[in-house]
């Protein structure tokens, strides 16, 4: 059974024998004026084949957001699910926001890729120089929703990132193939159980800082030591499918707590047989550095090569 709470604290000087480890939060502090900017934005309609970048929203939930298909999918019993958190995917979609950036020209022939960014904060955008001229070369869209940071039930994550990748298709030319869920530390374990759990809707992964994985995986010279599985193994046919056709990219750095689960679910992935699986592990870089742009052009190249 899926703990819908993503509020379990990691010790990074150790990972925690009986609860699997998720990241402390990102520091708290006042946002740069970049992000306040566009968390104090207005909120439009997302209007189809607009450039640029904006806050919208989305009026529909996806039918894969519903609580009955989350239940299935995380293997949640019915009668449980209200007593885990019963105010959990039952929020509006036309009270939610999120940040939006369409590359500017023609989209490519197969239509855009997508990026549907779980945030471990509550902005769903990015804020760094460079992030949209990167965009713009890898020809990819970046949708995420605000408020869905590392505090919200964990199904209000899932469906908020199953909203947009619904909406998309309504509003551009997409390329189901380069539909990719992605986060950093928290949001990165939320990707990784969207791209195993929903293949339909996310063609792989891109787990900054932090992955989750459906197998147990030991802990590096603790010998009996494991990180419980988060979620549960798809049934055979969908495994199946990820396996041979999802593309995951693992990024860690070289001073990340998370480093250690992050080498164990790339080296057990990969001896389960996953066919497109890439480990990006920076120098020097601890769980702070944030979003850069080197690393996201590496991390999509990667992703796009299993679709070119």
């Amino acid at each position: 059974m899926l703990a819908l709470s993503a509020a379990v604290a990691q010790d990074p000087a150790g990972a925690q024998e009986r609860e699997a480890p998720v990241p402390v939060p990102l520091p708290t502090r006042q946002p740069p004026p970049e992000v306040a900017r566009w968390l104090e934005a207005p909120v439009e309609e997302a209007v189809p084949g607009l450039a640029g970048r904006r806050r919208v929203r989305f009026s529909e939930p996806s039918p894969l957001s519903l609580l009955e298909v989350h239940l299935e999918r995380s293997a949640t019993p019915a009668a449980d699910a209200a007593g885990l958190d019963p105010g959990a995917a039952t929020y509006d979609p036309a009270a939610e926001s999120y940040q939006l950036f369409v590359p500017g020209g023609e989209p490519p022939a197969a239509g855009w890729g997508v990026l549907v960014w779980i945030s471990p904060t509550v902005y769903g955008g990015f804020s760094r120089p460079g992030i949209e001229a990167v965009l713009e070369r890898r020809r990819t869209i970046w949708v995420g929703a605000d408020g869905a940071g590392n505090p919200r039930a964990l199904w209000d994550r899932w469906g908020l990132a199953l909203d947009a990748a619904h909406h998309l298709p309504r509003l551009y030319p997409i390329d189901p193939r380069r539909v990719y869920a992605a986060g950093y530390s928290g949001g990165g374990r939320v990707a990784s159980a969207l791209a195993t759990l929903y293949p339909e809707a996310f063609a792989g992964a891109f787990c900054w800082f932090g992955v989750d994985h459906f197998h147990e995986l030991p802990l590096p010279g603790r010998p009996g030591s494991r990180w419980p599985a988060r979620f549960p193994r798809p049934p055979r046919a969908a495994l199946k499918q990820v396996r041979e056709q999802s593309r995951f990219v693992l990024l860690t750095g070289e001073h990340d707590f998370n480093r250690p689960q992050t080498r164990a679910a790339y080296d057990h992935l990969r001896k389960d047989g996953f066919r497109h699986l890439t480990l990006i592990e920076v120098p020097g870089a601890n769980h702070y550095h944030g979003v850069r742009p080197e690393w996201l052009e590496r991390g999509l190249a990667a992703l796009d090569g299993g679709a070119e």
